[in-house]
């Protein structure tokens, strides 16, 4: 991890974040990095628990996600609020680095999903489920460590219900990554970025869509839609504050107090 910082370390690849410190953006790199290594190596040596297929496509998937998000990170500004904000822009005649992410994510995941997919209804859920979850996680990465806790509590909770190697082996390789990572994000010495909170979305979304049933998947669906409903109108951050539990969820192992800008 100390190398990954060192070579992420510098001024082009740093952004305020929330409480005004300077740090670096997109330290989801770091899950990228030792994801492929991961992934390839077992499949060099023809020893994953994946499918070669998945595998294959595992690769694919975090390489452009991971690179989209990258771009959202350096080049990306902060003048658009929420999908719908970036969709007024790009109505409006501006192209946002956020309404780029947006689409190719979608295309990422409609190309994953026609391989993945056994019905037309199993297609479209699983393009939904992957498109709305990457969403999702770079919906919580608002706070120190929020994306990676709840990335935490999900891979529990997924590998409680669905646990087998063939389901569970992205889920737990990621987690064993985001175990050494979270310190540095819960620290302010990094954030997870675009990059990060994207990857984190992916693998959620790819393994849900591998593991649960065609019509199982819709009620996910259903939940992630009103989330994004909700993050629209309301501030995640703030009804997080008003609710003691989550609130001291998190605020764990943060350092310090919560600040206010």
């Amino acid at each position: 991890m100390p190398l990954y910082i060192k070579l992420l370390n510098n001024e082009k690849n740093k952004k305020r974040n929330y409480n005004g410190h300077y740090i670096i953006s997109s330290g989801g790199i770091i899950f990228f990095f030792n994801l492929s290594f991961i992934i390839a190596l077992q499949l060099i040596y023809m020893k994953t628990h994946l499918t070669k297929e998945i595998a294959i496509l595992s690769l694919y998937g975090l390489a452009t996600i991971t690179f989209i998000g990258f771009i959202d990170d350096i080049w990306g500004k902060n003048d658009s609020k929420g999908l719908s904000g970036h969709i007024s822009n790009f109505v409006g005649g501006n192209l946002t680095t956020g309404f780029l992410k947006a689409v190719f994510g979608f295309l990422i995941s409609a190309v994953i999903s026609f391989y993945i997919s056994n019905s037309k209804v199993d297609y479209l859920t699983n393009i939904l489920l992957i498109s709305l979850m990457m969403n999702f996680f770079n919906l919580m990465d608002l706070r120190p460590g929020r994306a990676c806790k709840v990335f935490l509590f999900f891979s529990i909770f997924f590998v409680f219900i669905f646990y087998s190697t063939e389901y569970s082996f992205l889920i737990l390789t990621t987690l064993g990554i985001l175990l050494a990572y979270i310190p540095m994000d819960l620290s302010e010495k990094v954030m997870l970025g675009d990059a990060g909170s994207n990857l984190l979305g992916f693998i959620a979304g790819l393994s849900l869509a591998l593991a649960v049933e065609t019509f199982k998947k819709i009620p996910i669906i259903f939940a992630l839609v009103l989330i994004h409903i909700l993050a629209e109108r309301l501030s995640i951050s703030t009804l997080i504050e008003k609710n003691a539990f989550l609130r001291f969820l998190d605020l764990l192992g943060r350092n310090g107090k919560e600040e206010k800008n």
